[in-house]
This record gives structure tokens, C-alpha cells and sequence, in this order.
């Protein structure tokens, strides 16, 4: 049932975007190939779109198992969708503690879409998704089976959602340790070059490097 409707909305999801492929047709058709986006840029953004779409339908879908109104049920969705993606607006607000910043910076929606618009295409990115997703339907399923008043089977799902929310928090606590990056632009133009990384190799000791693009 919880997959069902899962599927089903994200049919619909994907129904909304699929016009936009024609304003790229048309780019092109009109445009000539000076106009012309790269496929990797536009397949990494698409996907992107679809990722974070994906993680947002199951936690609204969560939400509306868990939550005992319709209402009660939206507004969870809103309070938490909202946090997700403007999480990135307080990262620097909350320098002062470095755990808390980096666990804000990877739950940063706007910056993964950010990233994903750009052709750079993340391991972290992907696995925070797909493991939301999954983690988000497999509660949901657990919580619908519970009959009202099965104390017994309320525990049940309780120490499932224990053993998920671990497994999800293991996935993304190794991706977060050994992240894989790949920049899809045409010109791989978030890339260090050749020249760059033959004199990083050459260094004899360790410099400090500062960031002037935030």
C-alpha cells in the first residue's frame, strides 16, 4: 500500500517535469548548437530533481501515516521539508559548532541542487536521498501495520524504526567519509587541472589554502 501510493505520486511528480524536455528540444531546434545545453549538466539536473523530489514525497508520505489528521499531517511535512532545505542559510551562523555545521551542510537541500544543476555529481548527495527515501517508506510501512491499541505491536515498529534510522545513519555517516565526486561539465570546469595537481604533488610541507567564493 505505502509503495503503491509512493509510485503513484511520484508518476505524477514526474509527469509535471516531463514538459520542460520540450523547452529543451526547442533550445536546441531554434537555437542552433551554440544554444545547445550539455546532456551530462541537464541529465545531473534532472536528476537532482528527481532525487529531492523522491525524498520529499516519502517524508510526506510518513507523515501522513503518522499524523492523525490531514492537517496535522501537512503541516509536519512543511515544518520539515522547510528545515531540510533552509538548513544552508544557518551553516554559517553556526560555525562556532563544527558538527552541527557539517550535519547542517549535508541535509542542505538547496545546496545538493545547487551541486546537481552545476554537472557535479555526488555520492553523498545520492545516497542522503535514496537512503531518506527508503528509510521514510520502510517506517511508514511499519507504523501501518500497528493497530490501534496493539501495544505490542507499536513496540514492534518502534524498534524497527531504531534498526532503519541506524542503517540510514551508517549509509550516510560512510559516504560522508569516503565521498565520490564527478563533474560532469563540458570543460570539467569544477575540477582541479593537471598543471594544479602536479604542483599540489610537488609541495614538500603543508601550506594552509583560504576560500574567497563564499
Amino acid at each position: 500500500l505505502v509503495l503503491g501510493k509512493h509510485l503513484g505520486v511520484s508518476a505524477l511528480y514526474c509527469a509535471l517535469w516531463a514538459p520542460t524536455l520540450c523547452l529543451l528540444a526547442l533550445l536546441r531546434l531554434y537555437g542552433g548548437p551554440a544554444a545547445a545545453l550539455p546532456i551530462a549538466s541537464v541529465a545531473c539536473g534532472y536528476l537532482g530533481i528527481f532525487l529531492t523530489g523522491q525524498s520529499a514525497l516519502s517524508l510526506g508520505l510518513l507523515a501522513s501515516v503518522l499524523a492523525p489528521s490531514q492537517l496535522l499531517s501537512a503541516t509536519l511535512s512543511f515544518v520539515v521539508l522547510s528545515v531540510l532545505l533552509l538548513s544552508g542559510l544557518v551553516v554559517d551562523a553556526q560555525s562556532s559548532t563544527p558538527w552541527l555545521s557539517a550535519l547542517l551542510s549535508y541535509v542542505n537541500q538547496l545546496g545538493h541542487m545547487d551541486e546537481l544543476a552545476r554537472g557535479i555529481l555526488d555520492s553523498r548527495r545520492v545516497i542522503f536521498h535514496v537512503s531518506a527515501t527508503a528509510a521514510s517508506l520502510g517506517i511508514a510501512t511499519c507504523f501501518l501495520r500497528v493497530r490501534p491499541g496493539n501495544r505490542e505491536g507499536l513496540r514492534r515498529a518502534l524498534l524497527n524504526t531504531g534498526v532503519i534510522v541506524s542503517i540510514c545513519i551508517g549509509l550516510n555517516g560512510a559516504a560522508s567519509r569516503h565521498p565520490l565526486r564527478s563533474d560532469r561539465t563540458p570543460g570539467r570546469e569544477y575540477s582541479l587541472g593537471p598543471e594544479l595537481l602536479a604542483t599540489l604533488h610537488g609541495l614538500s610541507r603543508d601550506v594552509d589554502v583560504v576560500d574567497l567564493s563564499r
